[in-house]
């Protein structure tokens, strides 16, 4: 049995259009993927801000460990405002100097981003010990220890001093 040629044409002709998209399908698709990829690159630049904002709470929240872990282990004259501020020791007032990753630099060094400082606070009138909800001012009774506030500012936002309370217990050392 032998088949026809014009019948074979035909057939592949058929087939063929079967398997093609139409012009309209294909500028469709096109306009889908080119309004997604739109949206994707409008979104960008908010994830970055995002993300480097994440960055920078990340290391300065280290540095604040990190220094109120060495307040603690020191002698508890070296961190209150009772103490000797004029100590070497003394961690009050004493600027230190910390890279975008929170690691300690050298005073001198110029790839420091952030400058930490500590210093003695009157809990009644820093702006710091604010409470979040109600605006009063949070205070402690009794001799336990000493509150002070370490500043961070960074050098990229020059303006902005973010300041977070510590308070330290007395050990009696």
């Amino acid at each position: 049995m032998k088949q026809d040629p014009a019948f074979t044409k035909a057939l592949l002709r058929k087939t063929l259009a079967k398997r093609a998209f139409s012009l309209v399908e294909v500028a469709v698709a096109l306009s889908i993927v080119a309004f997604s990829c739109v949206t994707m690159l409008g979104l960008l630049p908010a994830g970055l801000n995002s993300f480097h904002q994440a960055m920078g709470n990340m290391a300065e929240s280290q540095i604040v460990q990190g220094l109120t872990e060495n307040m603690s282990l020191a002698a508890y004259a070296n961190v209150s405002s009772t103490g000797n501020a004029n100590n070497a020791q003394s961690f009050l007032n004493q600027p230190t100097y910390y890279d975008a990753e929170g690691i300690a630099t050298n005073a001198g060094s110029t790839g420091y981003i952030y400058k930490a400082t500590v210093v003695a606070s009157d809990l009644n009138n820093s702006p710091a010990l604010q409470s979040q909800s109600s605006g009063q001012a949070v205070t402690l009774t009794g001799n336990y220890g000493s509150a002070t506030v370490i500043q961070i500012v960074s050098i990229n936002q020059p303006g902005l001093t973010n300041y977070f309370p510590v308070v330290l217990a007395n050990q009696g050392y």
